[in-house]
């Protein structure tokens, strides 16, 4: 099954995103489990192009079920609607956040950040948490609770300068900047 949905992630959409983990894969490398499961994350940012990839993983689960001579069940625990921009309160928290201004290291900080920049792939520029970046009404790629809530009440989301410029997302960089400076201190 991983392995079908795998190579299905080249026939989806772009902006689609399959992720997954083994709960239980056994308790021997040589032996057939008598039960396996795995845990499954299929996300885009259009509710019907979401259902239908999750129809897709499904029929994945079903095909090697078939092909095994096992069974398979599954259980939807939840799904997240896509984030419903609300603009004038988006201009509004730009508004304020350029009032506040960006964010600025301290020595011990600096010195931190360089030791991390040194160790990505594509570093950013130390100094560029110091900007506001231009606001602009876009999605992100992830998935968040909160986009529910933006069909029921007005919202607004923004990001802000916790970790070393051009740090990528679910890194060991990102786990480190969590222990310096002035996180340390909420």
């Amino acid at each position: 099954m991983n392995h079908m949905v795998n190579l299905m992630r080249e026939h989806v959409p772009q902006e689609s995103r399959i992720h997954y983990v083994i709960t239980s894969g056994g308790s021997a490398p040589n032996v057939v489990p008598n039960f396996a499961e795995v845990y499954y994350y299929s996300r885009h940012p259009e509710v019907e192009a979401a259902k239908d990839l999750f129809a897709r993983v499904v029929a994945a689960a079903e095909g090697a079920a078939m092909g095994t001579g096992t069974t398979m069940e599954y259980e939807r625990i939840h799904g997240l609607y896509n984030m419903l921009p609300n603009h004038y309160l988006g201009g509004l928290l730009d508004s304020s956040l350029r009032g506040v201004g960006g964010f600025s290291y301290t020595a011990e900080e600096a010195s931190f950040a360089e030791q991390i920049l040194g160790t990505l792939t594509q570093p950013g520029e130390i100094g560029s948490q110091e900007q506001v970046q231009e606001w602009s009404p876009r999605g992100g790629s992830g998935s968040t609770d909160v986009a529910d809530v933006s069909w029921v009440v007005p919202t607004a989301q923004f990001r802000a300068a916790t970790w070393v410029p051009g740090t990528p997302s679910h890194s060991w960089q990102a786990v480190a900047a969590g222990g310096i400076g002035t996180c340390q201190q909420v």
